[in-house]
């Protein structure tokens, strides 16, 4: 996968070279079905005769197809919104749309008996209440359960593949990789001087996944708006990979970097809820997020 693939319009400075690249739609509007190009028509006598009519929401077609009729509705909402303000009209070329993407909508929902300042993502959950009755049967507390949706994937579903590598990584690490093409942990993390210089891959999906999410340090983990990734990468050749005693079968060790173009998927894990620590006297509970993975390149 070329680099150039995984960059979104708001994380390339070169926006014009990377639009001919590309197949880009409207995903303000559609036609018999479908998200037009960008460029084509808007109706009978075009934009051109209108200038009142708004202008496009145009995004990758591949990053179009992850959208939900929800963000790309929020989206095109944006980009008016711009468009409204004195003097951008026809002006407003790049506004990101890879924020709101990252971004949802939670809801406060009660976790405990005592209320919390929990949150959810509605199009992932339903909820149901429970009631708390005392010994007479009357009922002295409420709260709320989150009821997964279909649609949601908790985990991700990765069988191993042969010649391919994974590594989770957060929101920040992602972008860095975006902006300079090369997959490099700085290895904060590492342990021992054997370790050191070393970027720590899996041949298992899962594991990738945990050291995204799960095992994680705090400062890393993910949130509403800083995703988990996990990158899936054909295995470099063996000169540049070292054993170390005591690591696991599953964990890789790669020496230097690995181009972004030896990327052959990318798995985007976003919070879908998320309970915050509790500390109280007698109580205490450590911060929870609940993942969405799917697919993005």
């Amino acid at each position: 996968m070329k680099i150039s693939e995984l960059l979104d319009e708001g994380a390339y400075k070169g926006g014009l070279r990377k639009w001919f690249k590309q197949s880009w739609v409207d995903v303000s509007r559609k036609v018999d079905g479908k998200h037009p190009p960008c460029g084509a028509s808007a109706g009978k006598g075009g934009r051109d005769s209108d200038p009142q009519r708004a202008y496009p929401k145009c995004v990758p077609a591949r990053k179009a197809a992850s959208m939900t009729s929800k963000q790309k509705k929020s989206a095109t909402s944006r980009k008016r919104k711009a468009e409204r303000k004195p003097g951008a009209r026809g002006k407003v070329d790049w506004v990101k749309t890879e924020q709101q993407l990252f971004e949802t909508q939670p809801q406060p929902y009660r976790n405990t008996w005592r209320g919390s300042t929990a949150k959810y993502d509605p199009d992932y959950f339903d909820l149901e209440t429970e009631t708390l009755d005392d010994e007479q049967g009357k009922p002295i507390a409420e709260r709320d359960r989150l009821v997964p949706k279909p649609n949601l994937r908790f985990r991700l579903d990765l069988k191993p593949q042969q010649g391919v590598i994974y590594r989770g990584m957060s929101a920040q690490e992602y972008e860095n990789i975006l902006r300079t093409g090369q997959i490099q942990s700085k290895g904060g993390h590492n342990i021992g001087d054997e370790q050191k210089g070393l970027t720590y891959y899996s041949t298992d999906p899962s594991t990738a996944e945990s050291y995204a999410s799960s095992f994680a340090p705090d400062q890393y983990r993910p949130t509403w708006q800083a995703p988990a990734y996990v990158v899936a990468v054909k295995a470099p050749s063996a000169d540049i990979i070292k054993r170390v005693p005591g690591t696991g079968e599953h964990e890789v060790g790669v020496k230097g970097a690995i181009s972004a173009d030896h990327i052959v998927a990318v798995y985007q894990g976003k919070v879908v809820a998320h309970t915050p620590a509790i500390n109280e006297p007698g109580f205490s509970s450590a911060s929870t997020s609940w993942l969405h993975w799917h697919k993005i390149g």
